[in-house]
């Protein structure tokens, strides 16, 4: 599973294609009863007992300051993919484990 991330930028400069245009048509026709929701079990009470507001939820995610052994060919292949990727190889870093750990 790729988690994938838009900045602001992107969404505000988003360009709908005509493809993108049609699909959004056909899903705004339909209406609540074409919709199946026969394999998705009705929420209760008990799915949102562990629930946390957005700011919770951000204030939990805040960056903490660490210092982590990673062998040099490894951070040096980060560094180069954040070059290409005009991003952060700290940034890289974080979604790769955040990844893996959504797998494992």
């Amino acid at each position: 599973m790729a988690i994938v991330r838009k900045s602001l930028n992107d969404i505000k400069n988003y360009q709908p294609t005509a493809q993108d245009i049609t699909q959004l048509q056909r899903l705004q026709a339909i209406t609540d009863d074409d919709i199946d929701f026969s394999d998705m079990p009705e929420l209760t009470e008990k799915d949102f007992a562990n629930a946390i507001s957005a700011q919770e939820f951000w204030k939990k995610r805040q960056k903490s300051k660490e210092s982590v052994r990673i062998d040099k060919t490894i951070l040096a292949r980060f560094q180069a993919k954040a070059k290409q990727t005009n991003s952060d190889y700290q940034t890289l870093i974080n979604k790769a484990l955040e990844e893996y750990l959504l797998v494992h």
